[in-house]
């Protein structure tokens, strides 16, 4: 059998519990390549927070976003979104929810969270602070809620 494409997740998976790509995994994946295999990262994450790792990385294709956004090099491939409409009205419900504790979505514009103080890790300072009881009023990627 001829191995012809080789696909990583990011968290949990090539990077380490300090959030850095392994040696090791990046070894593996560099060998991969110079055998002519195609080298994919398919992340939850949106590009914005995956940066550092695919620079790292380098790989032929990216599918982000959990799967609803796919590019290979800078072709977009595929791109799947909720509509505005719908993810203003899902947002707004689980804001009103009181077992969500934070929420997310993202779109084409941002990376846009309910809680106001910065992000936990640096992977993710690039969040914008909104209020998702008004609406957003894009297209999302994800809507994400943190019990």
């Amino acid at each position: 059998m001829t191995v012809r494409l080789v696909a990583t997740d990011l968290d949990g998976t090539a990077l380490t519990d300090d959030k850095r790509v392994g040696e090791r995994t990046l070894r593996a994946l560099n060998a991969c390549r110079a055998q002519g295999i195609f080298v994919v990262v398919a992340t939850a994450r949106g590009a914005a927070s995956a940066r550092r790792y695919l620079d790292t990385i380098k790989p032929d294709a990216v599918i982000s976003c959990g799967g609803s956004l796919a590019r290979v090099g800078e072709r977009t491939v595929y791109r799947r979104l909720i509509p505005a409409e719908a993810a203003d009205k899902f947002a707004r419900e689980l804001t009103l929810s009181p077992e969500v504790r934070a929420l997310t979505v993202e779109t084409d514009t941002g990376y846009y969270v309910s809680y106001p103080d910065e992000a936990a890790h640096p992977d993710y300072s690039h969040g914008i602070y909104r209020d998702f009881r008004a609406p957003l009023g894009e297209d999302a990627y994800k809507v994400v809620a943190d019990l």
